[in-house]
C-alpha cells in the first residue's frame, strides 16, 4: 500500500440488486484519506514549546548567535490523516490465507506498525542535527536515530501508543550542534526533511506470492519537502536610522572589519576572518512622502569612494573603511541634496559602524549605527530585532 487509508461507500438496497433490510443502505466507501499530511513546521498544541522556527548555519561553518543563545532550533510537526492510521504493532489485525496464484500460505501475524521514514538533506560533513520527538497523551514514540548527519540522515519513527479514535500530532523538536570551525566552507542552500510511511518493500515477490518479510509495508510516498533551516553567507547589515547631505551638511561614516581581533581565532573564541566589497542602499525622504526609489552602491575596482578598501573594493580583515555620504552618492552619479537612512552591508561577521552629521565647522552631531541580525534567522517583522550592542 501507499500509505495507510481510510475508506467508506454506500450501498443502496437497489444497487446490484442486494435486497437490505432496515436501513436501507449501508456504508460502503464514500471517502479515501490519506494517513499523514505532509511535516509543517509548528507545535502540537499551545502547552507545547517550540524551540524555534528553523536552524540557521553560516557558510564560514558558524551559528549565528543573538544574546548569547544560538539560533539553532526547529520545531516541525507530523499530523494524522484519520484516527486510526497510526498503529503500533499490537494495534495491526493479525491475517492468514491463501494466495490467489500459490497454494503458498500467507505468513500470519504482524511484524511491524506503521512506521514513518524521515530523511534529511541539506545537512552537510561536520554538521549535526539532534532530534527529540515530543509524546504526549496517548501518543508515545520511539527513534531509530536522533544523531542526524550528512552520512546517517534518516530516522524511523516507531509508535509504542497512540489514540486509534482521535487525530493525532507528532511534534519533532530539533537542534543543531555548533559545527567544526575547521574544514571547507560550507555550500549555501535549504536544510529539508522529508516524511513517509515504512518499511518500503514491494506487496507481491516475483512469483506474485505477497512479500512475507514484513506486514505491514508501504510503497515510498514522500511527503514534502518541508524547509527547516538554511545555510547562509555570513553577513553584517547595519543601519543609520538618519544621514543628511544638504544646505553643507554632510554625513561620515565608518565601517570597521573587526575580524581580525586579539583572542586567537576562532578556535579561541575569537572571530573567523572575512572579506568583501560592500553594498549601500540610500533610502531618501521623498517630498511627497512617498516610497523613495532606492539607490544601490556596490563598492568594486572600479567603485572605490572614501579611504580603506582594497584595490578590488573589499573591505579586508582588521581594516576601516571611511566615506561622506555625498561621496556615495557622486559615485552612484546623484546629485542634489539627500535626506534619509542607509543600510549597509558586508558578507562577513563582526563588521561595526560609526557615524556623525557635521557641517564641518561648528556643528557636529554622533548618528546611531544599529546592528540588524541576519533576517532570515530573525525577521525584521518582529520586534526588538536591532540593537547597538552587537
Amino acid at each position: 500500500m501507499t500509505a495507510p487509508a481510510q475508506v467508506s461507500a454506500s450501498l443502496t438496497n437497489s444497487a446490484n440488486n442486494y435486497q437490505l433490510g432496515s436501513p436501507s443502505t449501508v456504508t460502503v466507501i464514500n471517502a479515501l484519506s490519506a494517513g499523514m499530511t505532509a511535516p509543517a513546521i509548528g507545535t502540537r498544541s499551545s502547552g507545547t514549546a517550540s524551540i524555534g522556527n528553523g536552524v540557521v548555519v553560516f557558510s564560514n561553518r558558524t551559528v549565528p548567535s543573538f544574546t548569547g543563545t544560538a539560533v539553532n532550533g526547529v520545531s516541525f510537526i507530523l499530523s494524522e490523516g484519520f484516527e486510526s492510521a497510526w498503529r503500533n504493532k499490537n494495534q495491526e489485525s493479525t491475517f492468514g490465507g491463501v494466495s490467489p496464484s500459490s497454494p503458498a500460505v500467507i505468513p500470519s501475524g504482524i511484524t511491524n506498525g506503521t512506521s514513518i521514514r524521515l530523511t534529511f538533506t541539506g545537512l552537510q560533513t561536520g554538521m549535526t542535527l539532534n532530534l527529540s520527538p515530543v509524546n504526549g497523551g496517548a501518543l508515545s514514540v520511539t527513534s531509530t536515530n536522533n544523531t542526524i548527519t550528512a552520512a546517517a540522515n534518516t530516522t524511523v519513527i516507531d509508535f509504542a501508543s497512540t489514540d486509534l479514535t482521535a487525530k493525532e500530532i507528532l511534534q519533532i523538536n530539533g537542534t543543531l550542534a555548533a559545527p567544526s570551525t575547521t574544514g571547507s566552507p560550507f555550500t549555501t542552500g535549504p536544510i529539508q526533511v522529508t516524511a513517509t510511511f515504512y518499511p518500503i518493500n514491494p506487496a507481491l515477490t516475483g512469483s506474485l506470492i505477497p512479500f512475507s518479510t514484513t506486514y505491514p509495508n508501504f510503497v515510498q510516498a514522500d511527503l514534502g519537502p518541508l524547509t527547516i533551516g538554511t545555510v547562509v553567507n555570513p553577513t553584517t547589515t547595519l543601519l543609520i536610522p538618519y544621514a543628511v547631505a544638504d544646505l553643507g551638511f554632510d554625513t561620515g561614516i565608518a565601517i570597521a572589519n573587526t575580524t581580525a581581533d586579539p583572542f586567537g581565532g576562532a578556535v579561541n573564541g575569537g572571530a573567523t576572518a572575512g572579506a568583501g566589497p560592500v553594498t549601500i542602499s540610500l533610502y531618501g525622504r521623498t517630498a511627497t512622502g512617498a516610497t523613495p526609489t532606492v539607490v544601490t552602491i556596490n563598492t568594486s575596482a572600479t567603485v572605490r569612494p572614501g579611504s580603506g578598501l582594497d584595490a578590488s573594493g573589499n573591505l579586508n580583515s582588521g581594516s576601516t573603511w571611511t566615506v561622506l555620504l555625498s561621496e556615495l552618492r557622486s559615485s552612484a552619479g546623484q546629485t542634489g541634496s539627500f535626506t534619509g537612512y542607509i543600510f549597509i552591508q558586508v558578507p562577513f561577521l563582526d563588521g561595526h559602524g560609526a557615524s556623525f552629521i557635521s557641517d564641518f565647522r561648528s556643528f557636529t552631531s554622533a548618528s546611531p549605527v544599529l546592528v540588524v541580525p541576519p533576517p532570515l534567522s530573525t525577521s525584521r517583522s518582529g520586534q526588538g530585532v536591532e540593537s547597538l550592542n552587537n
